[in-house]
């Protein structure tokens, strides 16, 4: 389940007001539950952001895959975590 204090985390304070409207749309987004279901939307995400000339550093990129995995089982956690991991993301 995402922590609603979500958006009083740390990485956000001082950002762009772009950026924390763009994170802030995306997590009252309404999550996917699977790992199948994940990637598209993340993908979706990606480009919107590219659309609005967005761009996250790594450690917004990490609270924004914590965002979009919260929703996911423990064990698709797990997966998610290790997937980001070999990406270098988280």
């Amino acid at each position: 389940m995402l922590d609603p204090d979500i958006l009083n985390n740390p990485i956000l304070q001082g950002i762009s007001p772009e950026k924390f409207d763009f994170i802030h749309a995306f997590s009252n987004k309404k999550m996917p539950t699977s790992m199948n279901e994940a990637m598209p939307f993340m993908m979706a995400s990606i480009q919107d952001a590219k659309k609005k000339n967005i761009q996250f550093n790594s450690e917004e990129v990490k609270l924004i895959s914590e965002i979009l995995i919260a929703n996911l089982s423990p064990e698709e956690q797990q997966k998610a975590r290790k997937i980001l991991q070999m990406m270098k993301i988280c």
